[in-house]
């Protein structure tokens, strides 16, 4: 094969190619554009995408591709990829013989070298072990968060191991919200002092504990205290899990096992929804009180994480974890590079009076906590502690049960599918369909509860009773298409990265006491004026945020940190601003 030649046939065919007389066994293409993609850039990357029921749900949702590229990558070649220059040309003619055609400046070659640059295979699951483990709390935390779906109807039904009034009945569903707005800010400077593993650990005394009051003490004091520290657990691994999990993945599988944190939290809400419906109150907190137990006795044996170890100076400690988790090898190399990075870090600490001393900065902030208000107070949390009671007893299709399980599968589904489009359609167009369709569900829910009060209430109730099942399915798929993750994207594009945890930990407390507060009231407004009356307030709530979205949001889609400040800098005016490193 001649020097920079390419040769090329797809699917089952051998694929080769040679750079600077070297053989290079496969050919990997990414379709790149700081602008946008095309219909041409998903073709094109579907002839690379080996046969496989993974790949082949990839390629009828072409757009997954890009999202889920990582993992693809990962668990069909299980190959670490090095990038050299190769010579475009060479690949548009490749192009242009198989009829595909995309502007030049939008690809970036990757070739992919088995023999000189492999990934080993022990170090790949050794990572995906860890991140299973550690996203256990998550896991967990999903399951406290499903919890209240299955047990208000058995609390009601006086169908627990003792009564509970409504008002007590609220409090034991808000006050794992109350916990949620406690433990943000304390579980940033404890992963910064005792570590990422030991903080991590630390989730599993604390969960065990909470489940063993739900399922040894039968008072309602126990149940407050028990949410309360599911709370303090769910809000301290949204905190340290990542960073922990950031910090030991490899590049090239960091977006993969970033993933599998995103969905352990529907997993958990799923599974107690439906295991919920087939055991007793006794027994469903015996079940789930097992995995605390199985999380902290796995967790305990992991390796701290290398990028902390070197902020406390201990080189030889972080070069022996770092090592465990690439399985060997020359680590050097990586270790430099993260040495550089903690030094940087460092150097460019921050407060929280920078953030509030820039005009720009606060407006990125009034989008990012409008956008978490809306997500919480919109109506969410009330939907998944009390869809037991409001939906009514028998649909024409699903049963009460069988839609909040539906619920649950839809939150995932449609999440994957958002995410999967939202580098494509754009942040604020999805932000603004999702939160217009909660609103317009809500408004319907209202309008269904309105009529069902007083004389003809039956008939309306007998004859439209599918309609609230089918409003309650529609606000999944509603909250999961936009509002339910793009104030996540917007926390991760809007800020400089000095300021970024301070804004994280805002949004936080702004999503846990919205929740709080609304789960808090819903029992007791619905008892007195009737459940039309706070479908009413979410009715407002998600139109304000509509309206706030339309006029303030602006659009992030394709552009650098650096013109993202500029447009935010444009949007508070040409008044002139004091301007430092960390607005780069």
């Amino acid at each position: 094969m001649l020097k920079n030649s390419v040769h090329i046939k797809f699917h089952s065919l051998p694929i080769h190619c040679c750079h600077e007389g070297k053989v290079i066994d496969n050919i990997l293409i990414k379709i790149c554009s700081t602008r946008r993609h095309n219909s041409s850039d998903y073709k094109l990357i579907g002839k690379y995408i080996p046969f496989s029921l993974l790949s082949f749900l990839a390629f009828i949702f072409q757009i997954f591709i890009f999202t889920f590229f990582d993992i693809l990558q990962i668990l069909t070649l299980k190959l670490e990829f090095s990038t050299y220059d190769y010579p475009k040309r060479a690949i548009l003619d490749m192009i242009s013989r198989n009829k595909m055609w995309v502007a030049e400046e939008n690809i970036i070659i990757t070739l992919i070298n088995k023999k000189s640059n492999k990934m080993s295979n022990k170090g790949v699951y050794r990572q995906i072990y860890v991140t299973i483990v550690a996203t256990t709390s998550i896991f967990i935390s999903g399951m406290w968060l499903g919890w209240p779906s299955s047990v208000v109807e058995k609390f009601v039904k006086h169908e627990t191991d003792f009564n509970a009034t409504m008002d007590e009945l609220s409090w034991i569903v808000a006050t794992m919200d109350l916990g949620n707005v406690i433990s943000p800010l304390v579980a940033g400077h404890l992963m910064d002092w005792m570590g990422r593993k030991p903080s991590t650990a630390m989730l599993g005394p604390l969960f065990i504990v909470s489940w063993a009051l739900a399922l040894f003490v039968p008072t309602t004091w126990a149940l407050y205290t028990a949410r309360l520290l599911a709370g303090m657990g769910k809000g301290m691994s949204y905190t340290v899990v990542p960073v922990y999990l950031g910090e030991i993945a490899s590049p090239a599988i960091r977006g993969a096992l970033g993933s599998v944190f995103c969905l352990q939290l529907h997993f958990g809400f799923l599974l107690e929804a439906v295991i919920g419906q087939l055991l007793s109150y006794h027994m469903l907190n015996a079940v789930s009180a097992v995995l605390p137990v199985l999380f902290f006795v796995t967790v305990v044996w992991l390796p701290e994480s290398p990028y902390y170890l070197l902020k406390r100076g201990r080189r030889p400690q972080a070069a022996v974890c770092l090592r465990w988790f690439r399985d060997g090898g020359d680590v050097t190399p990586e270790l430099d590079q993260m040495e550089v990075n903690v030094r940087k870090e460092m150097e460019n600490r921050s407060t929280f009076r920078e953030l509030f001393a820039s005009r720009k900065d606060m407006r990125a902030l009034a989008i990012v906590v409008a956008a978490c208000a809306t997500q919480r107070a919109g109506g969410i949390s009330c939907i998944i502690a009390y869809s037991a009671l409001i939906l009514p007893e028998n649909g024409s299709l699903l049963n009460k049960h069988e839609s909040v399980m539906l619920f649950a599968v839809t939150l995932a589904v449609v999440n994957l599918l958002a995410v999967a489009l939202v580098d494509r359609v754009g942040r604020k167009p999805l932000l603004l369909l999702s939160e217009a369709g909660m609103a317009i569900v809500m408004l319907t829910f209202t309008v269904f509860f309105y009529c069902s009060r007083g004389d003809g209430g039956e008939w309306v109730t007998r004859e439209f009773a599918w309609l609230p099942y089918l409003c309650h399915w529609s606000y999944a798929v509603m909250f999961a298409a936009g509002v339910g993750f793009v104030p996540v994207v917007f926390l991760g594009e809007m800020f400089p990265v000095n300021i970024r945890s301070h804004c994280s930990a805002i949004a936080s407390i702004t999503l846990a006491l919205c929740s709080f507060v609304t789960n808090k009231m819903f029992l007791f407004v619905s008892n007195r004026y009737g459940y039309y009356a706070m479908f009413s307030l979410f009715t407002v709530i998600n139109f304000a945020g509509t309206l706030y979205t339309y006029k303030y949001a602006i659009e992030t889609k394709g552009k650098t940190l650096q013109e993202i400040q500029e447009q935010l800098h444009d949007t508070v005016g040409h008044r002139r601003e004091k301007t430092n490193q960390n607005d780069i």
